[in-house]
């Protein structure tokens, strides 16, 4: 849900669409997976996870949060 917001997000504002980043870090058999997203210039780092998909929905839900507190939403297209 919230990678389909930021793609919204950056549509409206045109935008290049948020581009992923993923690290694995952690033990071979115990792999932590920290995502990144980057937005309109903007770099947003979501909470480590168990896997990628995980840690990229992680990065988007941070980026959307982040982005919802800002003092101009409006100009994202944001609603508070």
């Amino acid at each position: 849900m919230y990678k389909n917001l930021l793609q919204e997000i950056a549509q409206r504002v045109g935008a290049p669409l948020p581009h992923y980043t993923t690290y694995r870090s952690g033990l071979g058999h115990l792999p932590v997976f920290t995502g990144i997203v980057e937005l309109a210039g903007i770099t947003f780092t979501g909470e480590p996870a168990k896997n990628k998909k995980q840690a990229e929905k992680n990065a988007a839900m941070a980026a959307w949060s982040a982005l919802k507190q800002c003092k101009w939403p409006a100009n994202f297209g944001l609603q508070n």
